[in-house]
């Protein structure tokens, strides 16, 4: 996998996914919250309702106790079952008078009252007559459906067996009046009553519900709720009906054995939850994908860079040293750039320079270079990341971020490792840099070679003429740069003849500072233009027996003290060598390619 698709993968697992996961956690709480005030309010209601169809089903059952248990109904009880030779044409009249008094206060509640004994046979009647009565059910009148039975025993003044019973039927929106039911939350909130036992429903604002089956309504082919759900106390409950989804709230009546349900719509009142939601769902979006984009811009880029850099230093491995490099910035990966391409720039210089002289001294130039070029960026990526890593061992990133950290620490170390171990490889001289007189130096030089001078017969000349040769530098590196240049104008003069040294001080033409000028003229037959060109690369000399540092050693020591040293075109056929050697004077000291000589 690679490294942007690492990335955009850490920011989806850490930013986007978290996010989304917020919101609609958010907005499930928002729901559950909406969804608990239903409940709430749906609770109130059916209560207010149970409480109140208890008291009006007690009232019912209050009126029957009064029938059944008061004199005249015993009295006529008991004629009933003494026969036409007992009391009944005593009783009867006093009993119907009474008990048709009562029913004028009844008749209000009640469609029908019947007195029966324990066979069931109708002793006496209130109400409508049993002939009415199958007469609207034969004409399938729809009201009979809609009416309540209830029913007591009549008491025996023994304590034996009930003498009988009174029956009773009230019309069911005499029971159940619409003012009760139709308490609601909500426009789209409503009541149902129902007879869980008897699996009916009594009550429901659709008159054709009526009488139908409870758990038609209830079960898998209405609200898909389980029916022993309700067969508890009290409680509430989430449903589907039709396409809304709906809160309602239950409770169980003891006497009357129903349960008394209130419902309402949860659209109706999470509406304007859901679209508050669904604005800052789409603001989390926006925001989201604005962050992703600006995300995936800012890791484009940087991997893109990061691309680059790898391909720059795959060409650099195979020879290329001068990539096409992504455009250096102020963040790391352009730091890393602009330090890429100047390490790649001096790779290819050392490496040239390796491939003219082979020389160690060169290889640590290389080293100390690459050194300086990479260890400063990789020191400010193992800073930043080491602060990453405490913040991550603090809490404040994921535990998922110590691993990739540690590696990366570990890989950071042993690139560091590497960058000490070619450092190492070969460290130039460390020289003492402090002020020197040249013309000092030129002496000691000279009187160091007097001894070869005499022996082969060379004279020295000398015109000292510059005023100022103070310079800062390494008077016994410069030394060793004269007696090489002293050594190759006695070997160009086997048979003898003359070195002239002169000095003096001239203008720097490209910044008008003064230099000191050295010249080394010898009476030799001089240095053809075709070997001119390589007598500063290593490894070159006219000479068997020689090892062709000489002059490269000598110039590169030249070179470290902000120097040039160069030999001047010949005039003429045997008209001797003329090396030049300008240094900038102490005040002017420290630029070129030698600057920072090695302390």
């Amino acid at each position: 996998m690679s490294l942007r698709a690492r990335m955009m993968g850490l920011f989806l697992a850490l930013g986007v996914i978290p996010l989304l996961a917020l919101g609609i956690v958010s907005y499930r709480q928002s729901i559950s919250a909406v969804e608990e005030l239903l409940a709430s309010e749906t609770e109130n209601i059916v209560r207010q309702t149970a409480g109140a169809l208890e008291s009006r089903y007690a009232r019912y059952q209050s009126d029957l106790t009064l029938l059944a248990e008061n004199l005249e109904t015993l009295s006529l009880f008991r004629a009933h079952y003494d026969g036409p030779s007992g009391s009944w044409e005593g009783v009867f009249p006093a009993a119907a008078t009474y008990l048709r008094q009562i029913w004028d206060q009844y008749r209000a509640s009640y469609r029908w009252i019947e007195f029966r004994d324990t066979l069931g046979v109708v002793i006496y009647t209130l109400g409508e007559i049993e002939r009415e009565r199958f007469s609207r059910a034969d004409l399938g009148d729809a009201a009979i459906q809609e009416e309540l039975r209830f029913t007591h025993p009549v008491p025996s003044p023994e304590g034996s067996l009930p003498l009988g019973e009174v029956v009773a039927t009230a019309s069911m929106d005499q029971v159940l009046p619409t003012d009760v039911l139709d308490q609601s939350f909500g426009t789209s909130g409503y009541s149902v009553v129902m007879d869980l036992n008897e699996d009916r429903i009594l009550a429901h604002p659709r008159r054709s519900q009526l009488q139908s089956r409870a758990s038609d309504l209830v079960g898998p082919n209405g609200w898909q709720v389980g029916l022993e759900r309700l067969f508890q106390d009290d409680g509430s409950f989430v449903f589907r009906a039709a396409d809304s989804s709906r809160v309602a709230s239950f409770v169980n009546l003891e006497t009357p054995g129903w349960t008394i349900l209130a419902t309402t719509a949860l659209d109706e009142f999470a509406g304007p939850f859901s679209r508050t939601r669904r604005l800052q769902l789409l603001i989390v979006g926006m925001v989201t994908a604005a962050v992703f984009l600006a995300f995936l811009l800012m890791t484009g880029r940087a991997t893109r860079s990061l691309e680059s850099l790898t391909r720059a230093a795959d060409a650099v491995a195979g020879g290329d040293y001068s990539p096409p490099l992504p455009p250096a910035g102020s963040d790391e990966v352009g730091r890393l750039s602009a330090a890429f391409g100047v390490m790649a720039g001096r790779v290819e210089e050392t490496l040239r320079r390796i491939q003219e002289s082979r020389h160690m001294a060169v290889i640590g130039e290389f080293t100390s270079r690459l050194s300086h070029e990479i260890r400063n960026p990789l020191t400010s990526v193992k800073l930043n990341l080491q602060r990453i890593e405490r913040h991550a061992a603090q809490g404040r990133l994921p535990e998922e971020c110590l691993g990739p950290l540690e590696i990366s620490l570990s890989e950071v170390d042993r690139l560091d490792r590497v960058v000490r171990g070619v450092l190492s490889l070969a460290r130039p001289r460390a020289r003492t840099t402090e002020p020197c007189s040249v013309h000092e130096v030129l002496l000691q030089a000279v009187a160091a070679m007097t001894p070869q001078f005499e022996e082969r017969k060379i004279e020295i000349e000398d015109d000292l003429r510059a005023v100022d040769e103070t310079i800062l530098g390494d008077a016994e590196a410069l030394q060793g740069v004269f007696l090489n240049l002293f050594l190759n104008a006695a070997d160009a003069m086997p048979d003898g003849g003359r070195i002239s040294i002169t000095t003096q001080n001239i203008s720097d033409p490209h910044d008008r500072s003064t230099l000191v000028e050295v010249k080394v003229h010898d009476t030799g037959p001089g240095v053809s233009p075709e070997i001119a060109q390589k007598v500063f690369e290593p490894f070159f000399s006219t000479k068997s027996e020689g090892t062709g540092f000489g002059l490269s050693v000598a110039s590169s020591t030249v070179q470290d003290h902000g120097g040039t040293l160069r030999l001047q075109p010949a005039t003429e056929e045997g008209g001797g060598a003329v090396f030049e050697v300008e240094f900038p004077l102490a005040g002017r000291q420290g630029g070129g390619e030698g600057e920072g000589v090695s302390a």
